[in-house]
Parts: C-alpha cells; structure tokens; sequence
C-alpha cells in the first residue's frame, strides 16, 4: 500500500524519555473520543503493542491527530481502523490504516525510536 499525498508521519522521539505502554495510550484516547467515534461509525481495532521510550505529550499528540484523521476520513460510517506495531531495523512503526467498502487509506504513521513488547500480565 502506497502512501498518499494526505498520510501524515510523525517521529516521535525527545531528549527527555519516559517508558510508556502504547496499548494504554491507545485505549485511553479511545475511550475519550468514544461518543466521536460511535458518531461517526468508526470501529478501531488493533494487535499486541509495545512499550516505548518517548515523550508523554508527543505520544498524546499522535494519537489525537490519529484520531482526527480517522474522522476527516470516515464520511458516512462503516469504517474500520487497524492499528499494528511493525518493528522495522530503525525501530517501530505505529500504522494507522482505514478501510472501507474493500479500499484501503494509510492514515498516520508513528515512528518510535525504542521500543519493547512484553507479555501483559493476565487478569
């Protein structure tokens, strides 16, 4: 899948790093664009995420715009969202993609410098 001209790329690293859980990150914004979400007949779904060394604010940030390219995109419902991990040499690739009605739209792309999955603890 080719990226288009509307993809927007973030690399999210500072000088400044604090570990985060990027499963937590994502479910936090989540539950606080829910009734967006619903609104707008987006479902998010997403695989194991990992741990990251970055800054709180910028991960936040990233995730807000994810979301706000999830709404610009979703015009008239039925729209899933996959979100993967794709460790790739230079670190980790957080991918934001649509699909709707068979056709694919790569939203955003997270670029996280260090990162580490680990098992989550089972309740």
């Amino acid at each position: 899948m080719k990226p288009s001209a509307s993809t927007t790329y973030f690399a999210v690293q500072a000088t400044e790093l604090t570990r985060i859980n990027l499963r937590e990150q994502l479910l936090f914004q989540l539950r606080d664009f829910r009734i967006t979400l619903k609104q707008y007949g987006i479902d998010v779904l997403y695989g194991p995420l990992p741990h990251v060394q970055a800054e709180p604010e910028r991960v936040e940030r990233f995730f807000k715009t994810a979301i706000g390219r999830m709404v610009q995109f979703s015009r008239g419902g039925g729209q899933v969202v996959h979100v993967e991990a794709k460790p790739r040499e230079s670190g980790l690739d957080l991918v934001f993609t649509a699909r709707k009605s068979g056709q694919e739209h790569l939203l955003v792309v997270g670029h996280f410098p260090e990162y580490s999955f680990e098992k989550e603890a089972s309740r």
